[in-house]
């Protein structure tokens, strides 16, 4: 499995009845890609193996935190859909909506550089999108 292929590695060694030795000394160095393209096709890649290993390797891939970015997804769509039928609905939505408007107001200004953080902001929101889409993907597939 690339990517994820760490995550079945450590399960097979647990499951051998080995340990895992953590060491701070050791350095593990994650290339990130360059926004936009390069960058979501790995959170892609990355959100579709963890919704595979969610069914496949429950043991280390079930974390609630790494559903996040796909439940906010469904919220975005079917509250945006429940929020035409119900005002509650809509005011509960669009406040929330709001909140998270806000944090990435206040990340895109923490950079001090007005370009920079509105980069910020816009790769955060599609990063959030494209993994939220990509774990429902690997959550739906039988195999990648």
């Amino acid at each position: 499995y690339w990517p994820g292929e760490d995550t079945k590695l450590c399960l097979d060694i647990i499951k051998k009845g080995k340990k895992i030795i953590y060491d701070p000394e050791v350095f593990v160095w994650h290339h990130r890609r360059t926004l936009f393209k390069a960058h979501m096709k790995q959170v892609w890649n990355y959100a579709q193996h963890r919704g595979l290993f969610a069914k496949k390797l429950p043991e280390t891939s079930r974390r609630p935190t790494y559903f996040i970015p796909s439940f906010f997804v469904i919220f975005v769509v079917l509250g945006g859909v429940l929020s035409l039928l119900s005002p509650t609905v809509k005011i509960i939505w669009q406040a929330i909506l709001l909140i998270y408007g806000l944090g990435l107001i206040a990340t895109g200004f923490s950079t001090k550089k007005v370009s920079l953080g509105l980069l910020v902001m816009l790769g955060i929101i599609v990063t959030h999108i494209t993994y939220g889409l990509g774990l429902i993907k690997g959550l739906l597939a039988k195999e990648l």
